[in-house]
């Protein structure tokens, strides 16, 4: 990919040369309705021509009160009826406290007659829709479409969204999921404000500040810009879409405010992002009240000797009592109310653990986290904004857990899935402290044993125990409630049973509700054999975890990140009828990388009553870089290769 350099001195006339290059809005472009593909990504079915935003902070020079205001406008060139649905356009805004608006929201579509000419075409104000969210917290949302479109249309919309009381600068996104021509942010802040960066990019932005006089007061002018910027590919196994989007974060601190320490180092900021959240009603001034309902189950739980069982019961406890509302998030209300009501977020589920464990007098500490979904964290940027939850760290002399009262069917020596191999920041009083959530078990673990018998028409039936370990019990027992679809990976489709021809006649659970054990299926099915004519064909992968090859693409642009280390194995015994012979074995074969981070073995031989099939998969490191895809590709091409082999059986006949 093309790199651009950092451009200070000639910026500003590159700025006027962009400005004079592109359309003002509301104006249509011959060019660009005539254009037949996007010129450095030529399959996509429509592009952003242009994708920019104005953001002008005010501070309050009182109180110290921040305003942001957002101006975003948006030129999109649709190429075929694929891109239409970029044309539904659909802006979010948080509802809550009514602290964002969105205003002066105008649309425009432009196409060519018949006779080649542009036409314009504005939205009307009633074809604008406002979507409300449902109680006091959650979204509101605008949306409208352009109603005729046409391939070669191209359409542009601008609107402003305004946010007061909040010192946080929203991140501007480079990349989208399809390729942007040129993408632009521009922030216009009073020159104390100070102004921290952080990007996530693979071209470099060009970037540069300008002081400039308005309204009497000094005022500084940044821009970042990207130009030619591909749409964003989801890859399987990718860490997530946030540790690879290409950004630019940012980390605002008005110095005339009590924000003025965070012009300070990055360890005096954290200090005080400490002490202002064990402060804060709606964090540490939590953390020893009085939770009525609590007391008799506390004093209860306080008795028990070992320290384990403590951690264990009041992590329970808290899981029984209290539903988790699905709402991820670092900030608490009332846990009094939550207790009572028995449903809260994330923060509030936690703090709750947090009081109840310190009341036990079990030694915990509340920790930042930033969920798989949300990207990763960095401690060199001092931002709150990076983070989006509280999990608990408790400490047991050498001993520590992380628990998180979300993970409804985890037990707490495992620690949550969503944080794991991330850093993440301790919440205490007395130090700094980040810590890196580390497990070398292999934390996503199944087992399976098979006993069965083909009949004399080439039936088989059996009976299985399958043994979900950890993370795997975890994802099972969410893809049986199918309420959680939102954090489902589609990546792991290749580690998903569907034998649609394989059918269960009983299965009975076990240990579902106990998060300490690992869930049992014991299961009778019956699975009728391929066959042709006389000439039948016997799976050995009938269980396999591997449905679906996750690494075909030729190319790749982001890391393999597995989540954990894993194993599986899966054990059958399947006795033979007299009337059939065992014609053909596929060879054992073992297959390893070569640091033995990934081993597959495949153990089949026959034996004088029937054959038996040993897999085992192993993955012994989490984390591959991208350098390293061709390998990790053909280390699963052969084992899909060994997937295609079938065990030949022969029927004598009558």
């Amino acid at each position: 990919m093309q790199k651009r350099p950092i451009l200070i001195v000639f910026f500003l006339l590159i700025v006027i040369e962009i400005n004079a290059q592109s359309p003002k809005f509301g104006q249509a472009d011959v060019a660009e309705l005539q254009m037949k593909e996007c010129p450095f990504e030529k399959d996509a079915a429509a592009m952003f021509l242009v994708n920019e935003v104005t953001a002008t902070v005010t501070v309050d020079s009182y109180n110290g009160d921040v305003k942001i205001e957002y101006e975003h406008r948006v030129r999109i060139k649709i190429f075929n009826e694929n891109g239409y649905k970029y044309a539904s356009i659909v802006i979010p805004y948080f509802a809550n406290k009514r602290l964002t608006r969105i205003t002066d929201i105008d649309a425009v579509m432009y196409q060519l007659d018949e006779s080649g000419k542009p036409v314009t075409k504005n939205i009307d104000k009633d074809e604008i829709f406002k979507d409300k969210a449902e109680g006091k917290k959650g979204y509101n949302s605008i949306r409208f479409t352009y109603s005729g479109l046409k391939p070669g249309a191209v359409v542009e919309y601008r609107y402003t969204k305004t946010r007061k009381g909040s010192s946080y600068l929203e991140p501007w996104l480079f990349q989208d999921q399809i390729p942007t021509q040129t993408s632009l942010c521009t922030i216009l802040a009073p020159k104390e404000v100070k102004i921290n960066t952080h990007f996530v990019t693979l071209q470099q932005a060009i970037e540069d500040s300008v002081a400039r006089e308005r309204e009497a007061s000094k005022r500084e002018l940044r821009r970042y810009i990207m130009y030619n910027v591909p749409s964003f590919r989801i890859e399987p196994l990718m860490s997530s879409v946030k540790d690879n989007l290409q950004r630019v974060e940012f980390s605002l601190a008005p110095a005339r405010s009590f924000f003025g320490i965070l012009e300070s180092n990055a360890e005096t900021r954290w200090s005080f992002y400490n002490m202002a959240l064990l402060r804060s009603p709606f964090f540490g001034g939590q953390f020893n009240t009085i939770i009525p309902g609590t007391e008799q189950a506390a004093d209860s739980i306080k008795k028990l000797t070992a320290n384990t069982d403590k951690i264990n019961a009041v992590f329970e406890l808290v899981k029984q009592n209290v539903k988790w509302d699905k709402e991820q998030t670092l900030y608490a209300d009332d846990i009094k109310e939550v207790w009572k009501n028995k449903s809260g977020n994330s923060a509030e589920l936690n703090i709750i653990i947090i009081n109840l464990l310190r009341k036990t007098g079990i030694i915990c500490y509340p920790l930042l986290i930033s969920t798989r979904q949300n990207g990763k964290t960095d401690e060199t940027f001092p931002n709150m904004a990076q983070f989006n939850g509280v999990d608990v760290l408790v400490a047991d002399s050498i001993d520590f857990y992380i628990l998180d009262g979300t993970q409804q069917y985890q037990n707490f020596k495992a620690p949550p899935f969503n944080i794991l191999n991330r850093s993440a920041y301790v919440v205490d009083d007395t130090q700094n402290r980040w810590v890196t959530i580390e497990d070398s078990r292999p934390l996503m673990s199944s087992s399976i044993t098979v006993d069965g018998k083909i009949d004399s028409s080439g039936i088989l039936s059996a009976e299985a125990v399958m043994i979900y370990k950890d993370f795997a019990k975890t994802e099972r027992m969410k893809d049986e409630d199918e309420s959680d679809d939102e954090e489902k990976d589609q990546e792991k489709d290749f580690l998903k049973e569907d034998q649609t021809d394989l059918k269960i006649d009983t299965l009975i659970k076990e240990n579902a509700n106990n998060s300490n054990e690992p869930l049992i299926h014991n299961v009778k099915f019956h699975y009728t054999l391929a066959n042709t004519e006389n000439i039948y064909f016997l799976n050995p992968f009938l269980f396999s975890m591997f449905r679906k090859n996750p690494f075909t693409d030729s190319t790749r642009y982001s890391d393999i990140d597995f989540g954990c280390n894993q194993y599986y194995a899966t054990n059958m015994h399947i006795l033979v009828p007299s009337n059939f012979t065992v014609e053909e074995v596929p060879a054992s074969k073992t297959i390893r990388m070569s640091d033995s981070s990934i081993v597959f073995k495949r153990s089949i031989f026959s034996t004088f009553d029937g054959i038996v099939i040993r897999n085992t998969f192993e993955l012994n490191y989490y984390m591959f870089a991208k350098e390293e895809y061709p390998a990790v590709k053909e280390f699963f091409k052969k084992i899909y290769a060994l997937i295609n082999e079938q065990i030949v059986l022969k029927r004598k006949e009558d």
